[in-house]
């Protein structure tokens, strides 16, 4: 096997039109050795019709598996064949030089575990997802609730490194600055301490070691990928930020984006994520800033229940307290 041959894993839910768009742009990647393993949730029928004339142009591999997005991720580990795994989203857009700059790093040092570049997110897509516009709210707005908030959140729980494209703070907080693209134009190779979901490449051996996603983690497995970043740091390697790995992360609202409605997931696996990862790695010294970080994230549910009048957005606490029984 190549020592740079690429399993490109693609975990999707019937996104035919952004799943092409984005089959299309590997198609025109500089770098050609790669193999694209797409796993769907649901019948893939469809899918497999769209794939026709990509068949032709690419080596991909189509499964289907429908228990979240953590199995959906270990499946495609497990069916794919290249010594570096990359995981994206169906709703990217990567530039042309993408895989050849996520995996040119791993040539440096064979302590290097991981790789993640910017993962964009327009401004004009932001308005799909709560929590960027609530970050860009706690940015710009004049108003006092706002800069209070600034105060406390950007200062105490991302202890003022907000912009920073990939720290996990002692609160457990994950910055920012991968999808506000902070570093867009940087050139230096930066180390970090998380892999952005939809921008992300590790060994394969590393994996052998360190093991696959955490399947505990539910839904649309948010926090699995710091949880991952954790296990191959505490591991003894490195994780590098490619500025120039470049994917615009284009927030589709289609497919499962509905589920984000819910916020039971959600709370289930942040709690998780804390009581996991943040005292084992920090100490016990970070408790206070973990507690700040649990009272804001609680106090964002509220904001989204007054905001929207959904009672979903307050299955968040009912999540948090899952997830602290599963653990204890």
């Amino acid at each position: 096997m190549d020592d740079r041959f690429i399993s490109v894993i693609i975990p999707t839910a019937g996104r035919i039109q952004d799943l092409k768009r984005l089959l299309s742009s590997l198609n025109a990647q500089t770098y050609k050795n790669f193999e694209v393993v797409i796993v769907n949730k649901g019948p893939i029928n469809c899918v497999s019709e769209a794939l026709k004339k990509f068949n032709k142009k690419m080596r991909i591999k189509l499964l289907r598996e429908d228990q979240g997005l953590t199995a959906s991720l270990n499946l495609g580990i497990a069916e794919s064949e290249g010594s570096i795994i990359v995981r994206t989203d169906d709703d990217v857009y990567p530039l042309s030089t993408w895989l050849e700059e996520l995996t040119k790093p791993f040539e440096l040092k064979h302590d290097i575990g991981g790789v993640t570049g910017p993962s964009i997110v327009p401004c004009e897509m932001r308005r799909n997802r709560n929590s960027l516009l609530f970050i860009e709210k706690m940015l710009t707005s004049k108003k006092f609730i706002y800069a209070l908030l600034r105060t406390f959140y950007l200062h105490l729980i991302l202890e003022g490194k907000w912009d920073h494209p990939g720290l996990i703070t002692r609160s457990g907080a994950t910055t920012w600055g991968s999808a506000f693209g902070a570093n867009y134009g940087e050139t230096d190779l930066i180390k970090v301490m998380f892999l952005s979901p939809a921008n992300m490449a590790i060994r394969r051996n590393v994996l052998d070691k360190v093991g696959v996603f955490d399947e505990n983690y539910r839904g649309i497995g948010t926090f699995c990928e710091p949880d991952m970043a954790l296990r191959i740091l505490r591991a003894g390697y490195t994780i590098l930020y490619n500025p120039k790995a470049i994917v615009y992360h284009l927030v589709s609202t289609r497919g499962i984006f509905s589920t984000r409605t819910s916020t039971f997931n959600e709370g289930y696996n942040f709690m998780y994520f804390l009581s996991k990862n943040i005292i084992p790695y920090y100490g016990i010294s970070c408790v206070l800033r973990m507690l700040l970080n649990i009272l804001f994230t609680s106090g964002y549910w509220l904001y989204l229940f007054r905001k929207t009048k959904n009672p979903e957005s307050l299955k968040g606490f009912i999540g948090m307290i899952k997830a602290v029984s599963d653990r204890f």
